[in-house]
């Protein structure tokens, strides 16, 4: 995120997952983007998934889902997630 973030081209078919607290925003998108917000059952919106400036170390707190939200508890995200550096 941030005015020198990496700026990612999606197309027809992509799924781009963006957990609590990453910064990101649309620079441009087709008419029909759509774009689902939603949190795993059982968490809620936290000052990490809002951008709060107070944010710090909440971010790091969230769990990592049951499973990935298109291809179920196999899909890439689980790996991806699991793999990820700690914030």
């Amino acid at each position: 995120g941030g005015p020198h973030g990496t700026e990612i081209t999606l197309t027809a078919g992509d799924v781009a997952v963006v957990p609590a607290g990453v910064g990101h925003c649309g620079v441009q998108a087709s008419h029909d983007l759509v774009i689902v917000g939603a949190y795993p059952a059982g968490t809620r919106d936290t000052a990490a998934s809002r951008g709060d400036a107070d944010a710090s170390g909440s971010v790091a707190a969230v769990a990592m889902p049951a499973a990935d939200p298109v291809l179920g508890p196999d899909g890439p995200l689980m790996t991806l997630w699991a793999a990820a550096p700690p914030a």
